[in-house]
């Protein structure tokens, strides 16, 4: 499990770096138009593949990524104001940046450890969970035979619909 962890936390920093990154390029790009009206003229100075949206007096640009797409928005009132433009983007500055910092963070040996080994924790437990309550549905204890049934989960805790998913698989516990 601790490579899978690493490599999903690797993977996730690498899209908010490249998030940050066509941030930075929009910015640049937005700064000439300061002012001025959104209009699609303005793809020019964007890379190929790039697209203005218009929406709710909302504008996005979206940058085509291979697969993946990143919409920013740029303006409330079709007029680009550049020195909003990091509030109106803030998932993909700010929030980009905050996440960069807690994945790095996670990802140091000191905090990387214990990170892994709650995960890991955690895992065994919804394990050991499925057990039992297969167990439990397969037994004369469950609800069929058992008025209470219900009851009895919320006194200990559970929810009848996480109990349903583990009896119908629809969690995957390896």
């Amino acid at each position: 499990m601790k490579k899978e962890i690493k490599a999903l936390l690797l993977k996730d920093l690498e899209q908010n770096k490249a998030d940050l990154a066509d941030h930075e390029a929009i910015k640049t790009a937005l700064k000439k138009w300061d002012g001025k009206k959104i209009t699609k003229h303005m793809l020019k100075d964007f890379e190929a593949g790039a697209s203005i949206r218009f929406i709710a007096g909302m504008s996005h640009i979206k940058l085509e990524r291979g697969e993946k797409y990143g919409e920013h928005l740029i303006s409330y009132d079709g007029f680009v104001h550049y020195d909003q433009f990091e509030r109106f983007d803030s998932w993909a500055f700010g929030g980009a940046k905050g996440r960069i910092s807690q994945i790095e963070h996670l990802l140091k040996p000191e905090n990387f450890e214990g990170f892994v080994k709650m995960f890991v924790k955690l895992q065994k437990a919804m394990q050991q969970l499925s057990l039992v309550v297969k167990e439990l549905e397969a037994s004369k204890y469950e609800s069929y035979y058992n008025p209470v049934y219900y009851e009895l989960l919320h006194m200990c805790g559970l929810n009848s619909n996480l109990v349903s998913d583990i009896k119908y698989n629809k969690l995957t516990t390896k």
